[in-house]
């Protein structure tokens, strides 16, 4: 099970930044681990107003002045013992958050903040964040109003699919599990156009169905001690994954980050991605088993 004792919250000072550092200091508590709190001020926008005011109205360090002075007065806000470190960059974003995560085991951050996190999750800077970085990612949706107590997880038996879940149960220590399978036939829709009957074609959806519960279950019997739900749906996982969410009602969905493709894969994969833009709930993303 990994070890989450560095955690680190990318901020730019917006309500659902601050709803990332929430739930870091939760977990934080929870895992007995340390908190970072970063702010990368743009060192382009830098240049921009410093050519604008001139450079020697030391634009940069009262910026970082004030962002430093805006960490603070967060970490003492969060802190229920040891206090949040604080560390403000000047330079890229996507660069300083990379290379502060060399020290971290995950990052936080906000579904959407302000410049330059304002874009949506599908956006260019959370695509690059998650697709550069090689620890996981939690993205932040709501406000936390307790430990996680719900965590739905998408399962193709996959290396990544088993990190996610490995992911959840050291976060969510006392959630119950629900265990999603979504599984098409495979060439299907060929299979219906060459003419094989109906009923083979049902014969594999029912063979496919069998082997994903009993995988399920025997994954389930391994967890143990939980509340572990075994879910095996037919159908799109993308839709299956968002329509579980929407009944289950989850505080969290922690899934792989891969696709069914090179060229998702160099992406977040378009199940990862479907799912970060649409669900309600916090999103774990993390890569497969070292």
């Amino acid at each position: 099970m990994p070890s989450f004792q560095h955690l680190l919250v990318g901020t730019d000072f917006s309500e659902p930044a601050h709803n990332a550092a929430a739930r870091a200091a939760r977990l934080s508590l929870l895992l007995q681990a340390n908190l970072t709190l970063l702010h990368v001020i743009d060192s382009v926008a830098l240049r921009a107003l410093e050519e604008v005011f001139g450079s020697g109205a030391d634009t940069g360090k009262r910026l970082q002045d004030n962002a430093h002075a805006g960490l603070r007065a967060m970490a003492t806000e969060l802190a229920s013992g040891h206090l949040p470190d604080c560390h403000v960059r000047i330079g890229t974003l996507i660069d300083e958050i990379v290379a502060e995560m060399t020290s971290m085991d995950m990052l936080v951050l906000g579904a959407r903040g302000d410049s330059p996190f304002r874009d949506a999750i599908l956006g260019t800077t959370a695509e690059r964040l998650l697709r550069k970085s090689l620890k996981p990612v939690l993205v932040v949706k709501r406000p936390p109003q307790a430990d996680y107590r719900s965590v739905l997880v998408p399962m193709d038996f996959s290396l990544h699919a088993m990190a996610a879940l490995q992911a959840a149960l050291a976060l969510a220590p006392q959630a119950s599990i629900f265990l999603l399978h979504a599984f098409d036939v495979p060439f299907e829709g060929p299979l219906h156009r060459a003419g094989v009957p109906q009923h083979e074609i049902e014969g594999y959806r029912m063979r496919a169905r069998t082997e994903a519960t009993t995988r399920l279950a025997g994954m389930s019997r391994d967890i143990g001690g939980r509340h572990v739900h075994v879910l095996v749906e037919h159908g799109s996982p993308t839709l299956q994954i968002l329509s579980k969410a929407e009944e289950i009602r989850p505080d969290l969905i922690a899934m792989g980050k891969h696709g069914q493709s090179l060229m998702e894969e160099l992406f977040i994969g378009s199940v990862t991605r479907h799912v970060l833009a649409d669900a309600e709930c916090d999103v774990l993303v993390t890569h497969g088993l070292a």
